[in-house]
């Protein structure tokens, strides 16, 4: 913005920059309000539900593989993809996020899309101000990548089961407490699963090989 009037006062110019700025301030909510009705309605918010929906079945395909897994531990590894908790009050648990993105967009009331909006500009200018404080300036671009992967906003999970005895966390603390067999298994076993779990999802036509898993595991030998 240029000033151009000769002898302006302060007070002039503190309030053509008020009128700039708040004229600015307009063209980015509309802008932001573009952007977000694409996340919610348009390309954007499908590919988010898709990719989502896919994880969800690769987990559930793991936890069907590590339940029939035997050895001689008794030992039973289970995984769990954990939506996040929100971290400000402007931001929505990945919870409710994800029930609201995978509605019909037209059955949405004004107080969810709201809530959506508000949720994904806290992100943005959460990110913003994460990169400025670590000196790591980036694009919008870049932000927003980082805002709408839908990975950041889920945690896995490892948990494990005794024969008799209820399911539990795995924790490091428990981890360390393992034999070393019961130690390999609980590293490697997931790691296979998850592989084979994804080369599940290819076409048929294109497996060449055989099932890298049995139902027992080379770590049981232990």
């Amino acid at each position: 913005m240029i000033i151009r009037e000769r002898g302006a006062t302060p007070q002039f110019v503190i309030g053509k920059l008020n009128e700039y700025i708040q004229t600015q301030s307009v063209v980015l909510e509309e802008r932001d309000q573009k952007l977000f009705e694409d996340i919610i309605f348009h390309s954007v918010g499908v590919t988010i539900k898709s990719l989502i929906n896919r994880s969800e079945k690769w987990v559930r395909q793991m936890n069907d593989i590590l339940v029939g897994q035997e050895n001689s531990s008794d030992l039973t590894l289970s995984i769990a993809w954990k939506p996040r908790p929100a971290e400000t009050e402007e931001e929505l648990d990945t919870q409710d996020l994800v029930s609201l993105l995978r509605r019909d967009p037209q059955l949405l009331s004004n107080e969810d899309l709201e809530r959506m909006i508000r949720h994904f500009r806290a992100k943005i200018v959460t990110c913003k101000q994460r990169m400025q404080d670590e000196d790591n300036m980036q694009s919008l671009d870049q932000v927003l990548k980082e805002v709408l992967d839908y990975r950041q906003w889920f945690t896995f999970e490892l948990g494990y089961k005794r024969k008799n005895e209820p399911k539990k966390e795995l924790t490091n603390t428990r981890f360390y407490k393992f034999s070393g067999g019961e130690k390999a298994i609980s590293m490697y076993l997931p790691l296979y699963t998850a592989v084979y779990a994804r080369y599940q999802d290819a076409d048929k036509k294109k497996r060449r090989i055989s099932s890298p898993l049995t139902k027992r595991s080379p770590a049981s030998t232990n």
